[in-house]
């Protein structure tokens, strides 16, 4: 298991790190305007119905599949043959509908714009919308590769996308300009079906009689909690971007920069950890065990992300210089998105350890709590949204997420306590106390290096002295050995 944490943070930092330099470079040539505003909205709205839906299918089809696989391995394969039937013709009827009703959803999306920006939004939507139907089916070849132990293999379709993207801006922008942009999303999906499907199909046996009936209703019967769960979440997320349009010009984009960088903080160093630690969880069948597993998961998220977000909070604006302070990138995007990653440092760390706990409900085959859970973030969200932002514009929008993620994690672990039992934390007691003291040594670090050399690249600098400051005196305070094979043991201790 330790091998596969490695290779999915590996190819997690590849497909991250690529998603970042392609932001960097819509940055640089696009900035944070109402054109990029107007792009955000459409391509946030195909991310908000692909992660909808494959997250719902994809999580619900893994433990079915494994179980599946364990009984007849043939039967495994007629089983994600006659889901992938279903799931491609489902995805064909979702792209159909969203391209007819662009012009309502359009209107929905940014009440307050103009005639001519509504007509450019119905534009990009119609255009993203045709690779929904790929991309839907992209996400069936993840969770079947990722089931299949193919990590890699799993990991490309970040990797394909970002190098899309920065290959049509580089060099179809100067001829196209931003629909340049807006093209490389539909490119994108096909060339991820194309070559996941290629990997995935060895693993399925598609029927010639329609089969696959039984076993669609019995996937969407168990997923419908979780597909109802993560469609609240993306409305809630929906409605961030709508009132965003009424807070002012480039808002929006501001919203979608610093929530890259909370995303690729998240899947780099809590993801690959979390999609890992799920496979054992599915394969577990004893409660004490479960609960062994969840808690050194969740002493080894914290211990990750903790530094991350001290820095996040400390050095918010010296962040969005570094990444994206170039070119048509001006002043005011840069205020605009540093106050986001300020206050996306408050739920960094709880947003990962919530999705973490997820995985134990559906391995428990529990969706309906997860459902309850995530409604009850989205509500909060909402909530806290609408009355925050008017009182105090984009901070306010932009703390309502922490706010909501805290509350949401700590009703989950509640509801958690009470279906497996008590969580024996205490077995990291040194562990707790050895990263609350290297927490104080790296915040006192960053903060006296903002002060003392201030700039974007200075503080680079100064972060990497203080992660290893951090690492050096968490390595000391818990008792681990300082050599080569500390990080080994660390994940191994916490892994087998």
């Amino acid at each position: 298991m330790l091998k596969a944490v490695f290779s999915l943070f590996s190819i997690a930092l590849l497909s991250k790190f690529l998603g970042l330099v392609r932001e960097m470079v819509v940055a640089y040539y696009f900035g944070a305007d109402i054109n990029t505003d107007i792009y955000f909205l459409a391509a946030n709205l195909a991310a908000n119905v692909l992660y909808a839906v494959t997250t719902s299918f994809g999580i619900a089809f893994v433990p079915i599949y494994l179980q599946k696989k364990v009984e007849d391995e043939h039967k495994a394969k007629i089983f994600a043959g006659n889901i992938f039937t279903f799931y491609f013709c489902c995805s064909i009827l979702i792209s159909v509908l969203l391209i007819l009703f662009s012009p309502f959803i359009a209107r929905l999306l940014a009440p307050s714009y103009n005639q001519e920006q509504l007509q450019q939004l119905i534009s990009y939507l119609r255009i993203i919308m045709t690779g929904i139907a790929f991309s839907l089916a992209t996400g069936l070849f993840q969770n079947l590769l990722n089931a299949e132990k193919k990590f890699i293999l799993g990991g490309l379709t970040g990797i394909i996308f970002s190098l899309s993207a920065i290959l049509m801006i580089l060099f179809l922008s100067p001829y196209f300009g931003i629909l340049a942009l807006v093209f490389s999303l539909s490119t994108a999906y096909l060339i991820q079906f194309l070559l996941l499907g290629s990997c995935s199909f060895r693993f399925m046996k598609l029927c010639r009689y329609p089969g696959w009936f039984g076993d669609a209703k019995h996937l969407c019967w168990f997923s419908l909690p979780l597909l109802l769960s993560n469609s609240a979440v993306e409305l809630n997320q929906i409605i961030g971007r709508i009132l965003a349009t009424g807070i002012g010009e480039g808002i929006v984009s501001a919203l979608s920069y610093s929530s890259l960088i909370l995303v690729c903080i998240t899947g780099i160093f809590g993801m690959s950890i979390v999609t890992v630690y799920y496979t054992a969880f599915s394969q577990t069948h004893d409660l004490k065990e479960l609960r062994r597993l969840f808690v050194s998961g969740t002493m080894t998220i914290t211990v990750v992300l903790f530094p991350i977000a001290i820095l996040m909070a400390v050095q918010s604006k010296n962040i969005v210089l570094l990444l994206f302070g170039r070119g048509a990138f001006n002043e005011q995007a840069v205020a605009n998105t540093g106050i986001g990653v300020q206050w996306y440092a408050l739920c960094v760390i709880s947003i990962v350890l919530r999705l973490f706990t997820d995985r134990i409900f559906l391995a428990l085959k529990d969706s309906k709590m997860t459902m309850k859970i995530y409604l009850l973030e989205s509500g909060s969200n909402i909530l806290f949204a609408v009355i925050l932002s008017y009182y105090w514009g984009c901070h306010g929008l932009f703390l309502a997420l922490g706010l909501a993620s805290i509350l949401s994690y700590g009703v989950q672990m509640w509801m958690l306590h009470r279906k497996i039992g008590a969580f024996h934390f205490w077995e990291y007691k040194r562990a707790w106390f050895a990263l609350a003291g290297a927490g104080i040594v790296f915040a006192g670090l960053v903060l006296s290096g903002k002060i003392l050399f201030p700039g974007k690249y200075a503080f680079v600098m100064t972060a990497c002295l203080a992660a290893a400051a951090y690492a050096y005196s968490y390595c000391r305070l818990a008792g681990l050995r300082l050599n080569m094979n500390t990080l080994s043991s660390f994940f191994k201790k916490r892994l087998q």
